[in-house]
């Protein structure tokens, strides 16, 4: 992922100490909090569809919101295509996330989004 942000032109850190966010983007101007979800391969059961999980904790699991990152980017790892989504974008009662990887889902809007973290 960090490889990834560099190509598209950031900066890319990991946090000091613990924090509910995996890395920090930043693009010269601003810094942005992301956490990372990734998955290996789609999901086949009613069409194509990459699901991610996106809590967070070990006894509650909780969703994320603006106070935990900015950013959730999910990552297909079969076919290295990346969503860029604002986290206010996701209910924070959401345990998970499927996206078609196509241009009909809810999410797939958000596939290459880099420039969202302008």
């Amino acid at each position: 992922m960090a490889e990834e942000l560099i190509r598209q032109g950031f900066h890319a850190s990991w946090p000091l100490d613990e924090t509910q966010f995996d890395l920090v983007a930043t693009n010269g101007k601003n810094s942005f909090r992301v956490q990372v979800k990734s998955t290996s391969k789609p999901i086949r059961d009613s069409g194509t569809r990459y699901h991610f999980n996106i809590t967070h904790g070990n006894s509650k699991k909780a969703g994320y919101t603006l106070l935990d990152c900015d950013f959730l980017v999910c990552v297909a790892l079969d076919k290295r295509r990346f969503w860029v989504i604002p986290i206010d974008e996701i209910k924070s009662t959401s345990s998970s996330i499927k996206i078609l990887p196509n241009k009909f889902g809810k999410y797939s809007k958000y596939e290459g989004r880099w420039d969202l973290m302008a």
